[in-house]
């Protein structure tokens, strides 16, 4: 797979005969093959010693000439050759090319010319996001009740046109059932939006937690800056071991049984007058080449007993990729976890509220992180290893039941499609409920140190308590995100636009500022989707923490490390109940305090009445 082997069984580049001709490529090339002569003509290869050779009538071995372009250590045949500008003309298919050659090569040379555009585009996404994340911290009840008023108008919106248009059709156009349907139709989205609205109202204690639990998520985000570099080194263990990965499935894939076999008459031919630039003189069309074997070198895979034991390797290698990319997942996640989670817990300043940094008990480690990866790499990689084990054995699955399905003969049977989409669709579900039982597990772990089953366990039955502020806190995070990253990657794009449309360089030589718009749009929104990958970490982290802290200090009077807006929320209710029994307990000791001066007073009069009068006694 690496390197080519031509017809004589040589290897391009490696043989003492071709050492010098690193490349291989075929020696015909046509559209109009048959399926049985198509494998054959594709493996007829020589070796070349660069790609211009394949137009070359000196190249005595090709059968045909045609433009190539190298790949790795192979030419490849391309459609249209740069440096002759001439289009291949096979069964018609020069028709039309040059202009949409033309399209293509002006949209590249836009894409190209805006490299260093795009570039810095990257730089402004990091910014956009950063202050989007810092615009949380005061606007998120903003931004969350902005988008549920406009969900309701347009909901009413909605509801209004489709009555109106059910009154057009039944006194305009006499459609009667159809305008019967869009009453119906209105009055269905007339009741979701109440039914919305009533649930917002019910909910809007949950709803201000969760809006509070973001911002605090935000505050987390800006403390710790270094967590948005850290994904670069799982990235990077992500990018080694997928190459190494890879390169020894390929390895495996090449092994191939090998033979001989007749070479097809078409190569045996040569057929010089499909491409009109080229005029061969003494060569005419179909005249034997000498210079091709009757028999060439043909790999095909592996049949039987080998077939199978290369399909089982395969699995296991898959397996095996799954197993180590959800534990570098999951690693990161855990580290992620612990700096939030130390975050939280970590006292606050009285004056400032914010965190207190140090080595002692009680403070924010100055380097987080660091520490979050120590612990990580020193307690939890069991653990870990655990929770990535559970969804590689699910992916797996997913893998063999989508391979049985591609070898079933009968496709088109509907019983047989209805069946295996409930298994995709009940292993889909089943990954991501084991993938969030498997983070909310690795956060408890990293608070309390607990083993894997204890940490399930307990999270999910804290979790399950708090189901109405889970539901809360996924809504208002989901409208978060999606506002986050459309705005975003559309202040990519307008910044990119409007620099392309404006500058004196680019108005030149760009020939239009959409399809770079466009791109600076994906670059955009790719990376903003990547932080709000993080700070949803983070925000799953907190809310947990949050959970632990209420449950453990709010009903035993310890102290809380919830932020003010968060003590306020769920203390509202306590707080008014305390106020009311103080008061009562105020009253009661006025009353006895009444009871005990009036007491006193009659005690002091009765004692003035008894006293002798002077002399009276002697």
């Amino acid at each position: 797979m690496y390197r080519g082997i031509d017809m004589w069984g040589r290897v391009c580049g490696r043989d003492p005969e071709v050492i010098d001709k690193p490349l291989a490529t075929m020696v015909y090339f046509g559209l109009n093959l048959d399926q049985e002569t198509l494998p054959l003509v594709s493996q007829a290869k020589i070796c070349v010693a660069d790609c211009k050779e394949t137009q070359m009538s000196t190249t005595t071995n090709m059968s045909s000439l045609f433009p190539t372009t190298r790949a790795l250590f192979f030419c490849v045949p391309t459609p249209f050759d740069p440096d002759a500008k001439m289009a291949i003309q096979v069964s018609g298919f020069n028709k039309g090319i040059d202009a949409q050659v033309a399209v293509l090569g002006d949209a590249i040379a836009d894409i190209s010319t805006s490299v260093s555009v795009l570039i810095a585009i990257v730089f402004v996404s990091f910014v956009a996001t950063f202050y989007f994340v810092f615009f949380l911290r005061c606007c998120a009840k903003t931004l969350v009740y902005s988008m549920i008023f406009l969900i309701v108008v347009c909901g009413l919106g909605l509801s209004f046109l489709l009555l109106s248009w059910s009154e057009k059709l039944k006194y305009e156009e006499n459609e009667l059932e159809k305008a019967e349907m869009a009453k119906i139709a209105s009055y269905v989205v007339a009741a979701l939006c109440a039914i919305f609205l009533l649930i917002i109202f019910f909910c809007r204690n949950q709803i201000n937690i969760a809006i509070e639990v973001v911002k605090e998520g935000s505050r987390a985000f800006l403390d710790i800056k270094m967590i948005v570099l850290y994904p670069i080194i799982p990235i990077s263990f992500v990018a080694l071991y997928s190459a190494f990965w890879v390169y020894i499935v390929l390895t495996i894939l090449s092994v191939m049984e090998t033979s001989f076999v007749e070479t097809p008459s078409v190569i045996k031919n040569y057929d010089y007058t499909w491409i009109d630039h080229i005029v061969e003189a003494g060569i005419l069309p179909g005249q034997k080449n000498k210079n091709i074997p009757t028999e060439m070198y043909y790999q095909m895979p592996p049949e039987g007993t080998a077939k199978n034991k290369m399909l089982v390797t395969v699995f296991y290698l898959l397996f095996n990729y799954f197993w180590v990319m959800e534990f570098i997942h999951y690693c990161s996640f855990s580290t992620f976890a612990g700096a939030t989670a130390s975050w939280y817990f970590a006292d606050r300043v009285p004056k400032t509220g914010r965190k207190k940094r140090g080595g002692k008990v009680g403070e924010l480690s100055k380097w987080p992180l660091l520490a979050a990866s120590w612990r990580v790499f020193r307690y939890h990689m069991g653990t870990i290893a655990v929770t990535a084990l559970i969804i590689a054995i699910i992916k797996i699955i997913r893998v063999i039941v989508l391979y049985i399905e591609s070898q079933c003969t009968n496709k088109d049977n509907k019983l047989q499609k209805i069946v295996f989409c409930m298994i995709h669709c009940f292993l889909k579900c089943l990954q991501c409920c084991c993938d969030k039982i498997n983070k909310n597990a690795l956060i408890w772990t990293a608070v309390h140190g607990s083993n894997f089953c204890v940490s399930a366990c307990s999270s999910f039955h804290l979790i399950f308590n708090n189901m109405i502020r889970t539901a809360a806190l996924h809504g208002v995070t989901k409208i978060i995100y999606l506002m986050g990253e459309v705005s975003v990657a559309l202040t990519c794009a307008a910044v990119t636009i409007l620099y392309l449309g404006s500058m004196t360089p680019y108005t030149e030589i760009v020939s239009s500022p959409i399809l770079p718009g466009l791109s600076a749009f994906i670059i955009g929104g790719i990376i903003a989707k990547a932080f709000f990958g993080i700070f949803d970490s983070l925000i799953d982290t907190i809310f947990l923490c949050f959970l632990m802290d209420e449950q453990m200090n709010k009903d035993s009077g310890g102290k809380m490390h919830a932020s003010r807006g968060l003590l306020n929320l769920i203390n509202h209710k306590d707080n008014k109940k305390n106020s009311e029994a103080i008061a009562d307990k105020q009253k009661k000791k006025m009353k006895y305090r009444d009871k005990d001066i009036g007491k006193a007073h009659e005690e002091d009069e009765d004692d003035n009445n008894e006293q002798p009068v002077s002399g009276e006694g002697e």
